[in-house]
């Protein structure tokens, strides 16, 4: 009867991270490649699009051409499957007969697509929007053809739960929503719809009184901007308050101001007029990072640098930097699910790093430093619980803030495969180099030969790598155990094994 030598063969599986590389826009949605679709073709007969009122919207040269005979007609695309809370980017190429809201989004906003580019960023607040395009101007009929339509997830954060009010129904006070408080006791901080968007309206009998917008969980030492897009009403130098930082003039109808959050920078303030008597409409209020982030990575921790933000995205390049002490900068990726011990593989590519920098992996319990060298690494590890996310920690125990940057980061499950191997009379065990065993059943076919062969690092001598596996063989095959697998525990790792 034959008798068995069980060996496992490892192999490396695909990268199982959504965005290794730090891209900042991620996929595109689908439906909006038309370079493959007939000329003349309705657009209503694609998958998601159909048709408000009664243009006509065709394929034409690879782009999206209305023709539109009157006011509220359009080509509108159903986008569903967006993620509540991920902010997403619209951009287009226009040209014809454009004015200020020839795009427009359902609940959020319109897009300018003056000057033939438009682009437009939404925090999502359900799982589908509804995009239309128009042919708007003074005149009828009018044409719009456009192109390159691109709608992605960004990667960005948006710290206002709901700039644009969606869904929120007129007359309800903006203090029962997520972030909002009273300041003072104005007559009302209630949410209104008017010229088919929904504003926040102040209606106050003095200064002092309005609503304040929470911004504590915003990170210290995070640069942010702070924008409202149209102000109406009341106006003055005085409208709007940053705690702990200074007055904002809202007298040109609207605000876009950055600024470094501080720990005493914790409520942004909305009054009437110039912080006196009146009322006063802000819509779509957005706080964002000024960098842009890769989308499907978060970032957190307990600490940032002095100079500025922890974790820093830019043209696929990510800097981690941490204050000195024990202060971490984290970055993650909710993208791979895995098993409790799975054996993974990071890899990652260091451009700079300080010299004190401690760089970590979770495996799901603890945090494992990885000796981390510039240009490409790799470090394997097991899975000590079941997860479903990747982080990454930097830290410094040191005197001194230290840092690191990285252009990628990618993981991947090493997989084992079990193979019999018949060893029936196994004669000889021989080495012969450092990185390869032979195991010989003695027979002049070679039928029950393999030969294994090492990656990495090699055995010492071609007798420790003989020896090494020398006595678990003959006692696999002396006891007739198909069972028994041979664990191999070598300061080096299976690359293949090739049996002849």
């Amino acid at each position: 009867m034959a008798n068995y030598l069980k060996l496992n063969k490892s192999y490396i599986g695909n990268d199982i991270l959504e965005n290794p590389e730090f891209n900042m826009l991620g996929p595109n949605f689908p439906n909006f490649n038309f370079s493959e679709i007939a000329d003349g073709t309705d657009v209503s007969s694609l998958s998601d699009w159909s048709l408000l009122g009664t243009p006509t919207a065709t394929i034409e040269g690879g782009k999206l051409k209305v023709v539109c005979s009157g006011s509220s007609q359009a080509a509108r695309f159903s986008a569903t499957g967006l993620t509540v809370d991920k902010v997403y980017n619209l951009s287009f190429t226009a040209e014809g007969d454009l004015s200020n809201n020839s795009v427009s989004v359902s609940g959020y906003s319109a897009v300018s697509a003056i000057g033939g580019k438009g682009e437009f960023y939404f925090k999502a607040q359900s799982s589908s929007a509804t995009l239309y395009f128009s042919a708007n101007n003074t005149s009828y009929p009018a044409t719009v053809e456009y192109s390159g339509i691109s709608l992605k997830e960004t990667g960005q954060v948006e710290y206002v739960s709901n700039p644009y009010f969606k869904g929120v129904p007129s007359g309800t006070d903006v203090t029962t929503l997520t972030g909002w408080s009273n300041y003072g006791s104005p007559t009302s901080n209630n949410v209104i719809a008017a010229s088919s968007k929904n504003k926040l309206e102040i209606v106050a009998t003095g200064g002092g009184q309005g609503a304040q917008l929470d911004i504590s969980s915003i990170p210290n030492g995070m640069e942010v901007n702070f924008k409202v897009e149209e102000i109406t009403g009341d106006l003055g130098a005085r409208g709007i308050f940053i705690e702990g930082d200074e007055d904002i003039d809202t007298s040109s109808g609207s605000v876009d101001y950055t600024f470094v959050k501080q720990s005493n920078n914790s409520a942004i303030f909305f009054r009437a007029g110039d912080n006196t008597a009146g009322t006063t409409e802000y819509y779509n209020i957005s706080i964002q990072p000024t960098n842009v982030f890769a989308y499907a990575w978060n970032r957190g921790g307990s600490g940032v640098s002095a100079s500025g933000e922890f974790a820093v995205f830019n043209g696929g390049i990510v800097t981690l930097t941490t204050l000195a002490g024990s202060s971490n900068a984290i970055i993650g990726t909710e993208t791979p699910s895995y098993l409790s011990g799975s054996e993974l593989i990071i890899k990652f590519n260091v451009l700079s790093k300080s010299d004190g920098v401690i760089f970590q992996i979770y495996d799901r319990v603890n945090y494992l430093t990885v000796d981390a060298e510039l240009g490409e690494n790799e470090f394997r590890y097991k899975a000590a619980a079941n997860g479903t996310n990747l982080l990454v920690n930097v830290k410094s125990t040191g005197a001194t803030d230290e840092f690191i940057t990285l252009d990628n980061i990618g993981l991947q499950e090493v997989k084992n495969q079990p193979k019999l191997i018949g060893v029936d009379n196994v004669s000889t065990v021989s080495a012969p180099t450092n990185s390869t065993v032979v195991i010989n059943n003695g027979l002049t076919d070679g039928a029950d030969t393999i030969t294994i062969t090492y990656a990495e690092a090699d055995a010492t001598s071609t007798v420790q790598m003989r020896n090494f596996f020398q006595d678990a063989i003959v006692e696999s095959a002396n006891a007739n155990n198909t069972g028994k697998v041979i664990e191999i525990k070598s300061p080096v790792l299976i690359n293949d094994i090739v049996a002849s």
